[in-house]
């Protein structure tokens, strides 16, 4: 595992903390990064504008097989209830890792992915805070799975919670 700095990285400058850790070849390292945070602000912005339709759209082949969209629109509206507003907004606080080449996705360790997400398909995990009630900034936290599927980053697994 090696710690790369994303100062000056497309998009870096959505990233609070700067300093990802990159498991496999660094040379493979920048483009998941990018391709990452342009995935998840797209994502964020369709979550935002309340279209769950378009958002369960960018989740990928597994998540879909866990979760239909009916399941999907449930989870939304429970976090809506919890976190007493809908998602507006996400800011990513850092990457967790980066799973940078085909050595890294397909370590026998699971690095905390849903055992049904081939590993070949595994990018990136990102935690940051979902903005919920613009006024005061308040809402949840947030995990995202990031998997690369036919060419296209997809969202392969998420979560809302508290402090």
């Amino acid at each position: 595992m090696t710690k790369i700095d994303i100062t000056g990285f497309r998009g870096a400058e959505h990233v609070q903390r700067t300093e990802v850790s990159c498991y496999g070849d660094p040379a493979e390292f920048r483009p998941i990064v990018e391709r990452t945070i342009a995935f998840v602000r797209n994502y964020a912005e369709t979550l935002g504008s309340g279209d769950l339709s378009a958002a369960y759209a960018l989740t990928g082949a597994s998540l879909r097989e866990r979760m239909d969209f009916d399941k999907f629109v449930r989870i939304h509206q429970k976090a809506e209830r919890e976190f007493h507003g809908p998602a507006l907004e996400y800011l990513i606080e850092m990457f967790v890792y980066v799973l940078a080449d085909d050595a890294a996705r397909n370590d026998p360790s699971d690095h905390g992915w849903h055992k049904n997400i081939p590993r070949p398909l595994r990018r990136a995990r990102i935690i940051g805070f979902w903005i919920r009630d613009r006024s005061d900034n308040s809402g949840c936290r947030g995990r995202l799975w990031i998997t690369e599927e036919d060419g296209e980053y997809r969202l392969a697994d998420f979560d809302f919670y508290g402090d």
